[in-house]
């Protein structure tokens, strides 16, 4: 089993990982990988344009229909995204990769909050 050695820079700057997102051309393959993993289960929500509004990309506003889904496995909560029209980040994230992480949110410790 390898550890890591502790690093306090590398602690106080991740902090506590709370969220990771993956963009994914589909869905349904990505959760039911998760699934087996034990994360789960899924919340399924369908994002189009009666749904949201005042969506902007790259400045300009724009119209996107994706499927997102959501689940929490211990503190974390795992996001899929499976873009299914128009054009935004998720997109051409896509277009440029395969598939892969997109975001990773941590909670780090500040001064006036920190980590106990």
């Amino acid at each position: 089993m390898f550890e890591a050695p502790g690093n306090a820079v590398a602690d106080d700057l991740l902090g506590d990982m709370v969220q990771i997102c993956l963009v994914t051309r589909d869905h349904k393959r990505t959760m039911d990988t998760l699934l087996r993993l034990g994360i789960g289960p899924w919340r399924i929500h369908r994002h189009h344009p009666g749904t949201t509004r005042d969506t902007r990309y790259r400045g300009q506003a724009h119209t996107f229909t994706a499927v997102m889904a959501y689940a929490h496995s211990a503190n974390i909560m795992w996001e899929i995204v499976e873009p299914v029209h128009g054009t935004g980040v998720f997109n051409e994230f896509l277009e440029k990769r395969a598939k892969a992480f997109t975001t990773l949110a941590s909670c780090a410790a500040t001064e006036a909050s920190p980590r106990r």
